[in-house]
């Protein structure tokens, strides 16, 4: 099923032309590329409940990764079973394949999952393993960039710390207040 993404893609980027932008692009296929890169699922999987569940836990109901995955619902409904079209079709000799189109071969998305879970890295970094090693952190969080894997760490080890440290400085709080356990101190 992975190496059919292309034609799916190629396919969800092209349905319910009366409705896309002016670009000629879905916007929802970069996003939904970059949830299957992250995810490493098939087709079917991505269009189930349960996975629209995840999502919206996971990044957020308003998210862009949210809306792809509920417009890829109504698309899968539509189309599942039928035969997606080759997605180099209609280029001209030796053009490239569109970047939106192209999804990397299953065992590089499972080494970088691997590694993210290994990195206990947040959903919401972009982290790229190939050519070179390279996390970026989300633009709300300070966009950093992060090109070895050891500095990575020694970030994301600190930003752990100071994660716990506000939490032992709260039930410090609750403690010396008496609060009920599951009183949650807010500090401004």
């Amino acid at each position: 099923e992975w190496a059919s993404w292309g034609g799916v893609l190629k396919a969800f980027d092209t349905w319910k032309m009366g409705i896309r932008p002016r670009d000629n692009n879905n916007r929802h296929t970069e996003p939904l590329q970059q949830l299957v890169k992250l995810h490493g699922k098939a087709p079917a999987l991505v269009a189930s409940e349960r996975y629209t569940t995840i999502v919206c836990q996971q990044l957020g109901k308003d998210s862009a990764a949210a809306g792809a995955v509920a417009c890829f619902q109504d698309f899968w409904k539509e189309r599942q079973g039928t035969k997606m079209p080759d997605p180099s079709k209609g280029l001209l000799f030796g053009a490239q394949l569109p970047s939106r189109l192209c999804i990397p071969p299953l065992e590089k998305v499972l080494a970088t999952i691997r590694t993210r879970k290994a990195l206990q890295l947040p959903e919401t970094w972009n982290l790229q393993l190939e050519p070179s090693f390279r996390a970026v952190e989300p633009e709300d969080e300070g966009g950093r960039v992060f090109e070895d894997e050891a500095s990575l760490r020694q970030e994301l080890h600190r930003q752990l710390e100071e994660r716990q440290n506000e939490q032992r400085r709260k039930d410090k709080v609750a403690q010396e207040w008496r609060l009920p356990p599951r009183f949650e101190v807010e500090f401004e």
